[in-house]
């Protein structure tokens, strides 16, 4: 049965693809096209599957192949379920290693991007090391 909706949105910040339904093997094609797209905008992506009741390999498979995208062009995608099935099909199988998997889009928001103030912390500790490195390098 072809019962999946995918919608694609921007959003501030991000791009959102939202999916409900089932993912299977008829459904899941669709889902990788719709990543893929996403992708290739550059922008960070979230995947929100909070929607979804179901998901088998082919499902995982988009995911996965989603994640080698992301990867590649050096981009970052972010998975959101709190369904029980689908949460623990994404830890069992080791994906939610290669995409982080959070419980709210709030939540993947927020593991975008460094809290406000840190990025220039790290900036600045990165700026005394490579003194430091250079300094230490000439004596």
């Amino acid at each position: 049965m072809d019962d999946l909706l995918v919608h694609v949105r921007q959003q501030p910040g991000c791009t959102l693809v939202t999916a409900a339904g089932d993912i299977d093997a008829v459904t899941a094609p669709r889902l990788r096209s719709r990543l893929s797209e996403a992708l290739m905008t550059g922008r960070p992506v979230i995947a929100d599957l909070s929607q979804v009741a179901f998901i088998d390999a082919a499902g995982l498979n988009a995911l996965a192949a989603a994640a080698r995208q992301a990867r590649t062009r050096r981009g970052s995608l972010h998975i959101v379920s709190d369904v029980g099935q689908v949460r623990w099909l994404i830890t069992v199988t080791g994906l939610d290693q290669a995409i982080p998997l959070a419980r709210t889009i709030a939540e993947a928001a927020a593991a975008l991007s460094p809290p406000r103030g840190t990025a220039g912390k790290c900036a600045s500790r990165l700026r005394r090391m490579r003194q430091h490195y250079a300094l230490s390098r000439w004596r």
